[in-house]
């Protein structure tokens, strides 16, 4: 599975003061960085875990809205 392919959204929290990544296809998932890329490559690696997980338990891994 590319996980590039999912939708990542990240934004700058100022109360936080940090980034936040937040993928679409897994609204349940987040990320938080000091710079964009931390918070984007956290998600990343989140993502890929929670594809193995799923894969593991045989449940249906979300398809990407962008094909």
């Amino acid at each position: 599975m590319d996980i590039d392919r999912y939708q990542f959204q990240v934004y700058y929290s100022q109360t936080y003061n940090h980034y936040i990544a937040t993928v679409a296809e897994f609204p349940y998932l987040t990320a938080e960085g000091i710079t964009f890329l931390e918070a984007i490559n956290d998600l990343h690696l989140i993502v890929q875990e929670a594809i193995d997980i799923l894969q593991i338990e045989g449940n249906n891994i979300p398809s990407p809205m962008f094909k």
